[in-house]
């Protein structure tokens, strides 16, 4: 009795037990796409939004003020 179920050492045996640790895992992997995606735009979309410097304007598709 000293020795413990194999279920708790092993996550596939885990998994195959119980369903719902499939659906966490999946969900645990969905969240960390999600941050790294939101990381992703933060670092390279936003900043075009907020910079108000001239080599910003530059990089705009805008015509050039006469």
């Amino acid at each position: 009795m000293s020795e413990p179920s194999p279920h708790y050492n092993n996550m596939t045996a885990e998994t195959a037990v119980n369903p719902l640790a499939q659906v966490q895992q999946r969900m645990i992997i969905i969240l960390a796409f999600a941050i790294i995606a939101i990381i992703l735009f933060a670092i390279f979309i936003m900043p075009r939004g907020f910079r108000t410097t001239p080599e910003a304007a530059v990089t705009t598709n805008q015509p050039a003020p006469v």
